[in-house]
């Protein structure tokens, strides 16, 4: 078992019951109705990435709500688990957004990163088609960098 930040043993999916438990969260309190969800700022297969603004000190958020039934209809646990045991890693790193809180209700996941004004390089992409080759470049370097860090934490990113 991998082990979290605080050093308790992170949680596991649970196959028992059919369930997904994230275990005890960073912040054991936290929970949906203490964020204004504004809109969707993207859109996965298994859920929604939502900006949210924080009720009590009004910092934005991107918030990924993830549908259980969508996550055990295709056998993912391990992938969502695997992703929150990296995010919980206490990334510290420029181009990389880290996890604030993690919490769930009994249909949904809520993962609580921090929010990066600008939205995906994939959507530049897209609608620029092309990236002249210095801004291809730096974002070569940004995504080279990233990923450095990650194998420095010895997380493999595919």
């Amino acid at each position: 078992m991998d082990s979290s930040p605080a050093g308790t043993p992170s949680p596991q999916p649970s196959r028992a019951n059919g369930n997904i438990n994230l275990g005890p969260s960073a912040n054991p309190n936290a929970r949906p109705t203490d964020f204004d969800f504004l809109k969707v700022i993207g859109k996965g297969s298994y859920g929604k990435v939502l900006l949210a603004k924080h009720k009590s000190d009004g910092v934005f958020y991107a918030v990924k709500v993830l549908q259980k039934k969508s996550i055990l209809k295709k056998k993912e646990q391990n992938h969502i688990m695997a992703e929150r045991s990296v995010l919980l890693k206490n990334v510290q790193h420029p181009f990389l957004v880290g996890l604030r809180y993690s919490f769930q209700t009994p249909e949904k996941l809520y993962f609580v990163l921090d929010y990066v004004n600008g939205g995906e390089l994939f959507f530049h992409l897209q609608r620029e088609r092309r990236f002249l080759e210095p801004r291809a470049r730096f974002y070569a370097a940004e995504v080279a960098s990233a990923i450095g860090y990650l194998h420095s934490l010895n997380v493999i990113y595919r």
